[in-house]
């Protein structure tokens, strides 16, 4: 039997795929909006689906999204009451609402953009409407991996040319100052789940030894009073604890030229090639 799929089954299954002209993507049932082609050489994409949130206002005049971020609400509700307030009540059913925000490299301008993916058609957010095209989060020289923490409050970028890592508070939308240096051109960077501590791939040392594996203590953002705000409002920096670029790395030697790094399921293991 020969299936055929309409054209909103298309549509759907369409917004999956994220291209340079990822904001023109139609959908069915948001309204459509349509962005400049505004991704560079993306190289990676992570997501940030944890308690993160951020609230959209469609600009009709200008097609574009304004984010407003938050942290994400966590509802008590009585088990004998169809709803309950927020807050500790006790017996109650707890539902924890969860961010749904992607951030993609865009190696060529030293820049993540910010995609909303909590809707039928992904759609890139403008991080500043004052300004002409489409905003990104600038990040150190020519990021090439993406991950964030599994609170999803932290974006850490591995930057090839820069032979460093930069840090992105994800309720600030917005990078730290201090990128944190390394002993070598990174390829990969990932995050434990369980530890949350920062695992970077390094093809070659600058001494010229040979791969390496990178770790390092991870850091993490809290949400602050600046919130709700709009990206750009406040200092990143607020409420993140270990981004000190002078913490140590541990630099643990591989046999090998680095191929790929990859995390257990549960982060409780590294996996190098």
């Amino acid at each position: 039997m020969k299936h055929t799929l309409s054209t909103c089954t298309r549509l759907r299954l369409g917004a999956l795929v994220l291209f340079s002209s990822l904001g023109a993507l139609g959908a069915c049932d948001d309204p459509q909006v349509i962005l400049p082609a505004s991704l560079d050489t993306p190289t990676e994409m992570a997501l940030s689906q944890g308690s993160v949130c951020m609230d959209l206002e469609a600009i009709s005049s200008e097609g574009l999204l304004a984010p407003t971020m938050r942290a994400c609400a966590v509802n008590v509700v009585d088990r004998d009451s169809e709803e309950g307030p927020l807050g500790g009540l006790a017996g109650g059913d707890v539902i924890r609402e969860r961010g749904n925000i992607g951030l993609v490299n865009n190696a060529a301008t030293d820049r993540v953009a910010v995609v909303a993916l909590g809707r039928i058609a992904p759609s890139l957010v403008d991080l500043n409407l004052a300004t002409p095209g489409v905003t990104h989060i600038s990040v150190g020289d020519r990021p090439v991996s993406i991950a964030t923490t599994r609170n999803g409050d932290v974006a850490v970028t591995a930057n090839q040319l820069g032979k460093s890592l930069s840090l992105i508070n994800v309720f600030a939308l917005d990078s730290l100052e201090a990128d944190i240096p390394l002993p070598g051109a990174p390829s990969a960077v990932r995050i434990s789940r369980r530890t949350n501590q920062i695992f970077v791939g390094i093809p070659k040392l600058d001494d010229g030894s040979g791969g390496a594996l990178v770790v390092r203590d991870g850091v993490t953002c809290e949400p602050t009073d600046d919130l709700p705000a709009t990206p750009g409002s406040f200092d990143p920096a607020n409420g993140c604890q270990g981004q000190d670029p002078s913490l140590p790395l541990t630099v643990l030697p591989l046999p090998g030229t680095l191929q790929d790094l990859r995390m257990g399921p549960m982060g409780e293991f590294a996996y190098a090639l």
